[in-house]
């Protein structure tokens, strides 16, 4: 049995739509350090696609998405080497 179904990732997904139209505290400052290292994304403009993502990230799309691909029973292993990244 896989450990991601997709009424999981569906639930998941949902739950992050939901968080970026009513953030924490830490999320909020992590968009107003945003502004502060790059003039392009302002305040507004943030928040503008944050509700962007949370109207396309709506139960019936999710479920419409979800309902042609299939999630293998055997999950894959995979590295990634990333960069650190530092807002400050």
């Amino acid at each position: 049995m896989p450990i991601l179904t997709a009424e999981k990732l569906i639930i998941a997904l949902k739950k992050l739509s939901d968080y970026m139209v009513n953030p924490d505290l830490e999320f909020k400052n992590l968009i107003w350090r945003a502004q502060n290292s790059n003039a392009w994304f302002t305040k507004d403009e943030v928040e503008r696609s944050l509700n962007a993502l949370h109207k396309m990230l709506n139960q019936q799309d999710l479920e419409t998405w979800f309902k042609d691909i299939t999630i293998n029973k055997t999950p894959k292993r995979l590295g990634l080497s990333l960069p650190e990244i530092s807002l400050w």
